[in-house]
């Protein structure tokens, strides 16, 4: 079943498989000029819906923000890969709502609740490919921040 409620622009899609939901989802948006953010229960979720848009259509412009894979307030922080992922597509997200794109933003809820660094922190510390580093810096500024 597939219903969408226009006053809050809520979209239900329930007692379906996750294939014919993500089929659905995507119709909506090629068929929409809105952007949607589809929560799912985890991030093996979010790779499989992930997949199954990119299959369907290459085209469409998709950003997954994943959970961390630990525990709040866990002795260990999240895995690189996840840090990583979450830093490369809050860029890539901040991107395509500056330049108006369209886009599909795949999440979970607990990745709602977790706290996301300002966009503009990554800007100042970028490091281009042939740009002079002096080391005693660089290492200074990694000690500071805990590494």
């Amino acid at each position: 079943m597939f219903s969408a409620d226009e006053l809050y622009k809520n979209i239900c899609i329930k007692g379906t498989p996750p294939s014919s939901q993500t089929l659905a989802l995507l119709q909506y948006h090629l068929n929409n000029d809105e952007n949607l953010i589809y929560v799912v229960n985890s991030n093996d979720e979010i790779n499989r819906c992930y997949s199954s848009i990119k299959f369907i259509n290459k085209t469409v412009k998709v950003v997954k923000l994943s959970e961390w894979d630990c525990p709040f307030y866990d002795n260990f922080g999240p895995s690189r890969s996840i840090k990583a992922s979450r830093i490369n597509n809050i860029i890539k997200l901040k991107k395509y709502i500056k330049n108006n794109y369209k886009f599909i933003l795949i999440t979970t809820i607990n990745c709602l609740l977790q706290r996301f660094q300002d966009f503009d922190i990554y800007k100042e510390r970028k490091v281009e490919i042939g740009e002079n580093i002096i080391y005693s810096d660089l290492i200074d500024y990694i000690e500071k921040i805990g590494y």
